[in-house]
This record gives structure tokens, C-alpha cells and sequence, in this order.
């Protein structure tokens, strides 16, 4: 059965709460990927201009602790579809803060319907893009919600990611399940209709996981593995795959991710 896109994005944020205890040792990924994106921020830095900034997608915070020393004199909003992130969240920035507690302000929402009329000198968000029903609009909206000359800061997996699972499962004659991941050119084809200029980095990012099973288990872990599309293996096609790719890989198996870091300044 197809969910409706609120059925979808309650069923990514339960996933991502069910994963909040444990997320921070499993995600390698996100990691490397929030430490590429603050060194594209500290190199903008000087470019935002005054006002608060606002996160999507905060997580655990790995983002977020940077943000509260980097850019220590603004107020910080934190957003988040799934309630344990947030409060995993919190945690993470309780001691950071504690000196000036009302600088940082959490809220549990959907950035796809954020509210334009709160306008923001940075909106950033690490590896979120990927799981926006409507991502032209989504843009649109979050450009909106930008002060004059501010930026919009965002990384997102792209549609080369997964080469080596892909190929695993044409090889077996399988579908790949993987999520449909953004077609950057849709992306900057949006965005200069919109009248926004923008530019992109791409870097390919290698993760070595000690066997298949353990990247199928880190994408439970760090609560990615929710479907987006409507492709499914069965319980033997899924064991076909694991096995298959496993002999195909011998020992360790590399993962390749695209890791996107797409900057807007209105």
C-alpha cells in the first residue's frame, strides 16, 4: 500500500527516533558529511550577514554544537521531524548553552511547511534534501525565508550514491532499493527559474563496512532504511543480495556516497 506523504513522513520520523540512543555510533556517514559542511560554512562565514539562524534535520547534533561556537552571537533555532532527535539533540547542546540557555530554541516540525514569515541570515541542513516530498517547493519556500543576502547552506545525498549495491543487485538480476535520491540538475534547473543563483560542490565519499549486513544495519541504525519508493525484496531476495554481494566483495565492502553541498545567498 502507497502512504500519503504525511503517512511517509511519520513513518521516516518514527524511524529516526527509533534510532536517536544509538545513532551517533553508527553514523560514520553523517559524520563526515556535517564535517564537510562546516568547512564550507566556515569559509562563507563572513558572507551571512546579521540575524538568527535556523538548522533542518538538527539530529543528534553534530551540526548543531558547531554552529552554537562558530556563530556564538546568534540565536539558534533547531528543527527536526522525529521527537528523539530533538531531544537527543538537546542533551548534546545542554552544556554548550548553559550560560545563555535562551539562545537556542528546538522545535519539532516539518521543514517542508516552515513558516515564511520568520526570516533567517542562514538556514543549514546536513544530508536532509533527500527525504523533501516537494523538493522544487521546498526550495522555494526556504529561499523565502531568507534575509536579503542570506544563504542557504544544505547537503544532500546525490544519484550517483550507491554504485556498489546497485551493481550487486543488476548482477543478480535484483531491484536496488535503494531511495530515489535528487537530480541535481532538476535542482539548479528550479532554482535559476526562481531566479536564484547558486553553486555546488561534490565530493564522492568512501565508507568500508566489515560486511554487507553490518551498511544494511547501519542505515537501520542511523534510522535511513524507511522506503521511499514502492520497490521491495522479499525475505529470500533480501538474503540473495547480502550473499551475493558479499562473495562479489570477499571481505570488507566499500560503500561510495555523493555528498552534495549546495549553497544559495539571496
Amino acid at each position: 500500500m502507497t502512504l500519503s506523504p504525511e503517512g511517509l513522513k511519520n513513518k521516516i520520523a518514527a524511524g529516526f527516533t527509533a534510532s536517536a540512543p544509538h545513532y551517533d555510533h553508527h553514523a560514520a556517514l553523517q559524520q563526515r558529511a556535517a564535517h564537510s559542511l562546516l568547512n564550507r560554512l566556515n569559509e562563507i562565514k563572513t558572507q551571512i550577514p546579521d540575524g538568527p539562524v535556523l538548522e533542518i534535520g538538527c539530529g543528534t547534533g553534530a551540526v548543531s554544537k558547531k554552529l552554537a561556537t562558530l556563530l556564538a552571537d546568534r540565536h539558534l533555532t533547531l528543527i527536526d521531524l522525529a521527537p528523539g532527535m530533538i531531544a537527543a539533540n538537546r542533551a548534546t547542546m545542554a552544556p554548550l548553552i548553559a550560560s545563555n540557555p535562551l539562545r537556542v530554541e528546538w522545535q519539532i516540525c516539518d521543514a517542508e511547511t516552515i513558516d515564511t514569515r520568520h526570516h533567517y541570515a542562514l538556514i543549514i541542513s546536513c544530508l536532509t534534501l533527500q527525504w523533501f516530498h516537494d523538493l522544487p517547493g521546498s526550495l522555494h519556500r526556504l529561499c523565502s525565508a531568507l534575509l536579503p543576502g542570506g544563504i542557504l547552506l544544505c547537503s544532500y545525498l546525490g544519484e550517483q550514491s550507491f554504485p556498489e549495491w546497485r551493481q550487486a543487485a543488476n548482477t543478480l538480476g535484483l531491484h536496488c532499493t535503494a531511495n530515489p535520491l535528487p537530480n541535481t540538475q532538476q535542482i539548479q534547473t528550479s532554482l535559476r527559474l526562481l531566479g536564484q543563483q547558486n553553486s555546488l560542490r561534490e565530493e564522492m565519499l568512501q565508507i568500508s563496512y566489515p560486511t554487507v549486513h553490518d551498511f544494511f544495519r547501519s542505515l537501520k541504525n542511523t534510522g535511513t532504511n524507511t522506503p521511499t519508493n514502492s520497490y521491495s525484496l522479499t525475505r529470500g531476495q533480501m538474503a540473495r543480495l547480502i550473499n551475493g554481494w558479499q562473495e562479489q566483495s570477499r571481505h570488507s565492502v566499500t560503500v561510495t556516497y555523493q555528498i552534495n553541498t549546495l549553497m544559495v545567498q539571496t
